[in-house]
Order: C-alpha cells, then structure tokens, then sequence
C-alpha cells in the first residue's frame, strides 16, 4: 500500500510518497518553505491547502486499497 510521508525540518515541509512492490519507491513531491514574515499569511493558507489534498488522498487510496484486501478472497473460493 502506498503511503504519504510529510517531514519537517527547522522551517521546511516536504510531502513525499512511497511504495513497497520489488524494492521502496519514493518521490518527494513538494517542498515548502515556511518562514513567517510578510509571506506568513500566504505560507498558513498553502500549508492547508496541502493537508486538504492529503486528506483527500488518503480517502480515496484507503477506497482504492479496501477493495483489494477482499480481492484474494473471492478469487480464492473454495465450494
């Protein structure tokens, strides 16, 4: 199951995700910088933004990955 990673170091957000197939996959997908100052308010608004999107994300992959949890199951029927 892919998963989203967010890390955080000093002031910067990064938003990556991986993959377990044959070996980890990984791409970072977004990097933020997120020093207040005059770009503070901007900076507040992007950052939920990207959360939105993570959220939404993850909904639709945990519907994604739902119906494949039962796939072996129904392929695998003994009668």
């Amino acid at each position: 199951m892919p998963v989203v990673l967010l890390s955080m170091a000093g002031n910067r957000l990064e938003v990556s995700t991986a993959v377990f197939t044959d070996a980890v996959y990984a791409d970072k997908l977004l990097s933020l910088d997120l020093r207040l100052g005059p770009h503070g308010p901007d900076n507040v608004l992007r950052v939920a933004r990207v959360f939105m999107a993570i959220s939404v994300c993850a909904k639709r992959l945990r519907e994604q990955y739902s119906g494949l949890e039962r796939l072996p199951k129904m392929l695998f029927r003994v009668t």
